[in-house]
């Protein structure tokens, strides 16, 4: 089969090209105490979010002849969701929350008591969306939780433009479903 630019408009038409500004995001926060919540306020507001890729860790080895890089295991990047802040912060707070939560500071004395790791880790869920807005694949990261919020930073000089909330998130692991 030749490649021409018909047959190239035949299959983008066919198939469809996925959009980076179409999608949602859902994070369900673990079984602790600040309890199972899916917060739709938080996927209205997250304005960035980066699918995150897999890379293999490598060694070199050499058994006899060439030497050779050889996979051994697997690492995945820190996922970062960035917020558009509202008026009271509502989404910093809910992350504080969250951190608060797993290793508790906001008490006049600090216990350090970190929770158990099943107690406060949760799934963030990033869903693809189509040009009619139906989910079509499906991201999620398993065991995920807050490790890093960034500072909001504030100046004279930002006149007209809004605050935005970098947060985070380690994760065990991820899978993703296509779901059409």
């Amino acid at each position: 089969m030749s490649l021409n630019i018909t047959s190239f408009t035949n299959r983008i038409n066919e198939l469809g090209l996925a959009k980076a500004n179409k999608y949602e995001v859902e994070i369900s926060t673990g079984s602790g105490s600040i309890g199972k919540i899916v917060d739709q306020d938080l996927t209205i507001m997250c304005e960035t979010v980066s699918i995150k890729g897999k890379t293999l860790t490598t060694d070199l080895r050499r058994t006899y002849g060439l030497v050779r890089q050889v996979a051994y295991g697997i690492n995945f990047e820190d996922l970062t969701l960035g917020f558009i802040c509202t008026e009271n912060l509502r989404e910093k707070k809910f992350f504080d929350a969250w951190v608060d939560y797993i290793y508790p500071t906001t008490s006049k004395t600090i216990n350090y008591d970190v929770k158990y790791y099943n107690e406060y880790t949760g799934t963030v869920t990033v869903h693809l969306l189509n040009d009619n807005l139906e989910r079509v694949h499906k991201i999620e990261y398993k065991e995920a939780y807050p490790y890093q919020i960034s500072p909001l930073d504030l100046g004279y000089a930002t006149n007209n433009s809004y605050l935005k909330l970098n947060v985070a998130f380690k994760y065990a692991w991820w899978q993703d479903t296509t779901i059409t």
